[in-house]
């Protein structure tokens, strides 16, 4: 289907799917913004769509012959429409904080800050949120090799899971990754899908089925309070 699309409709295309924005790609390819939205125009309607998600879903059901790899050159960044937030039994305190708009080293992000206390002397206490992905950002996690994000924490230890409905039907299991903060500095995470593990306390295992992820998890590993900021995820 890609053969219906001119070079520079195939050249603003893949700028789209590797996150560009109409202003980004018009700076990119030196070309006037009202000719990006004109090309961007045509393009949707030869397709037979009408905004990116309905790219990727194509990109997704291989109904365009586009590498895949096109998406992951500088990371895609993940999109959500929303979280929830779950906890124990003792009702242990998490909240999120969402900023449209920060700005970090010069440059804005949304950033998520995650915060609250796992009560010490309860065993079994947790909490968490989980952050349901945008169709499209869905798309590309089920062919990443691998994601990066950055954090801003307390010094504590947090969990990164990425959730299918194989391991929800086991209390409390989850394939995911552990990572560390350093108190008041950012680092970088970076995960393989092929790293992950599954932790929990079944001792059932269960395959980790990629194209069944439905949502990510943040949980806090250490009892005590806890502050994390989070920015910049993207998925390669």
């Amino acid at each position: 289907m890609q053969n219906k699309l001119t070079k520079r409709e195939k050249e603003i295309t893949d700028l789209l799917l590797d996150g560009k924005v109409p202003k980004d790609i018009a700076g990119i390819l030196n070309i006037a913004y009202d000719t990006v939205l004109f090309h961007q125009k045509k393009i949707y309607k030869k397709l037979d769509i009408h905004n990116i998600n309905e790219l990727l879903a194509k990109l997704q059901n291989d109904s365009l012959d586009i590498n895949p790899a096109q998406l992951f050159n500088k990371g895609y960044p993940a999109e959500f429409i929303g979280w929830s937030l779950f906890t124990d039994e003792y009702r242990s305190p998490i909240e999120v904080i969402k900023n449209d708009n920060e700005i970090i080293n010069g440059k804005p992000f949304i950033t998520y800050t995650i915060s609250g206390l796992l009560i010490a002397d309860k065993f079994h206490s947790h909490a968490g949120v989980i952050f349901l992905p945008t169709p499209s950002s869905r798309a590309v996690i089920r062919k990443m090799k691998h994601f990066t994000f950055m954090a801003l924490g307390n010094g504590g230890r947090y969990y990164f899971n990425l959730a299918t409905p194989e391991t929800d039907r086991i209390s409390g299991d989850f394939h995911g990754m552990e990572f560390p903060t350093t108190n008041g500095k950012p680092v970088k995470i970076t995960a393989r899908i092929k790293d992950l593990e599954q932790r929990g306390h079944s001792g059932i295992k269960v395959e980790f089925n990629q194209n069944n992820v439905k949502n990510i998890q943040i949980m806090p590993v250490d009892k005590g309070a806890f502050n994390l900021k989070i920015w910049d995820l993207r998925l390669y």
